[in-house]
């Protein structure tokens, strides 16, 4: 009778064992089949990208920088070039009447650059005089502005005020995200070089064994029951206790000295993203 109960508990380990291997085989499956499925997506739009006429390359900082240069360099040259040009040209005309040489075709050209010149002068002293308007007329505009502003400011109500100030606070914090966006999770130097990430960070840290028995229904309920709101691809499950986040027992007692019973809902969801070396930006409200 021991020998049969032994078999019998021996038996049911086995299967409970072959259990978790094909959860995890299955699991692993799935992983598998979505990274090909994100790999055939990014391929997907990476075409689009290129057929697309309005697609503009990524350039960095320093190249658009030196780009630049090379255009100003390039105005530069021409314009000491031109001004070269017509420099020699008076200095052989005026060397021509200083030898004695003085033909009429000399003295017509010598009189041509004298005029053109001076017409210059006056092109430019006149375009300086109509784009810079008089201190007269600064002040004047500078009055009408604020006139007209304390006008309106006068007639807006207290809601109108209110309404305006968090408008410009939605402003402010929209410019915030969309700098955050355009280098979000990369460095300075990696955005220059153009490094783009298509796999996450190395990391030892596996989800339980009861926690991928659960199943993803069992996930999604967890998240609707602490309000989270999850966007991206095999995304891990969230975890309701420390503990269930492999944490070695030294933090764990540390944690238990402060008081800290349970992590936070945005704790559940960032702490298993974070361990599993995924990238992720959190917003807890």
């Amino acid at each position: 009778k021991d020998e049969i109960t032994s078999h019998t508990h021996l038996m049911s380990d086995q299967e409970a064992t072959n259990d978790t291997v094909a959860v995890v085989s299955e699991w692993k499956r799935k992983r598998q089949e979505r990274k090909r499925q994100r790999a055939a997506e990014q391929e997907v739009k990476t075409n689009d990208i290129i057929q697309d006429d309005s697609y503009v390359p990524f350039v960095s900082v320093a190249d658009r920088k030196r780009k630049e240069q090379e255009v100003l360099l390039e105005a530069a040259v021409v314009q000491d070039d031109s001004r070269s040009s017509r420099a020699k040209r008076r200095k052989q005309a005026f060397a021509s009447l200083h030898e004695g040489d003085v033909t009429q075709e000399t003295s017509t050209r010598v009189a041509e650059l004298d005029e053109q010149e001076e017409e210059r002068h006056t092109e430019t002293q006149q375009e300086q005089n109509e784009n810079e308007p008089s201190q007269q007329d600064t002040e004047h505009m500078a009055q009408s502005l604020l006139e007209s502003a304390a006008a309106l400011q006068s007639t807006r109500t207290d809601a109108q005020r209110a309404n305006l100030h968090r408008q410009e606070e939605e402003a402010r914090i929209l410019k915030e995200a969309s700098k955050v966006q355009t280098n979000a999770l990369q460095a300075a130097s990696e955005l220059a070089k153009g490094v783009v990430y298509t796999e996450p960070m190395p990391s030892t840290w596996t989800v339980p064994r009861y926690i991928l028995k659960q199943g993803p229904e069992v996930w999604e309920q967890t998240r609707k029951e602490w309000h989270m709101e999850v966007e991206g691809s095999d995304v891990p499950p969230p975890m309701k206790r420390f503990k269930d986040m492999k944490f070695p027992k030294p933090l764990l007692d540390a944690l238990e000295e402060k008081k800290i019973k349970r992590p936070t809902p945005i704790q559940m969801q960032g702490l298993p993203v974070a361990l599993a070396g995924r990238d992720m930006v959190g917003i807890a409200f």
